[in-house]
């Protein structure tokens, strides 16, 4: 019996690795929970896929997968496992040309198609709204005063950022801590104090 070369062993345990890669179905879709208690700057992101690529990711099955995502608190959890956090991966989306289909599936292959979409446990919005005497003028095109549209438009964009998301393949709710800053600008009104 000759004995196999380096390079021979090598490509069979590529092969191997392949056919075990390409049993699963492809993700189209990833969403991955940031941690809490530091940032994760873009290219760690883009590592976290690079990584990844043309490899096979779990994603949580069972309750797991139907508890809500916390809100960002980092006070529920121990200091132990603050330092410990990862990047969770929240839910997949199966890719639809996918020959191998199953939604009861807990491992996906990430391909160079797949879109990842990182999501943060907090998030900052600021606002700023042109209070000018200008905007109480009537528009003529609607008949309306503008600064009603600014308003009714401020006042659906916050119940729109509160509301419970779904995160899509998943019944999983995400309701991050959200923080806003709303600065109102007029010509009219000027601080005597320096800030």
């Amino acid at each position: 019996m000759p004995l196999e070369t380096h390079s021979e062993r090598f490509d069979k345990r590529n092969v191997q690795e392949a056919r075990r890669v390409t049993a699963h179905a492809e993700a189209r879709d990833i969403y991955l929970l940031m941690p809490t208690v530091y940032y994760i700057s873009r290219n760690e992101r883009a590592q976290w896929f690079v990584d990844r690529l043309n490899g096979v990711v779990n994603i949580p099955c069972g309750d797991k997968q139907s508890s809500p995502v916390k809100n960002g608190n980092s006070e529920d959890v121990p200091q132990e496992e603050c330092e410990h956090q990862e990047i969770e991966v929240l839910s997949v989306v199966p890719s639809v040309t996918s020959p191998i289909h199953e939604s009861k599936s807990a491992q996906f292959r990430i391909t160079p198609e797949t879109q990842v979409v990182f999501l943060a446990p907090r998030y900052k919005l600021a606002f700023i709204l042109d209070m000018s005497p200008t905007v109480a003028n009537i528009d003529i095109a609607s008949a309306g005063v503008l600064y009603d549209k600014i308003i009714t438009a401020l006042t659906s964009t916050m119940k729109e950022t509160i509301a419970t998301l779904l995160i899509p393949g998943s019944t999983t709710p995400f309701s991050p801590v959200i923080f806003i800053t709303i600065i109102a600008h007029t010509s009219l009104v000027n601080c005597r104090k320096n800030q």
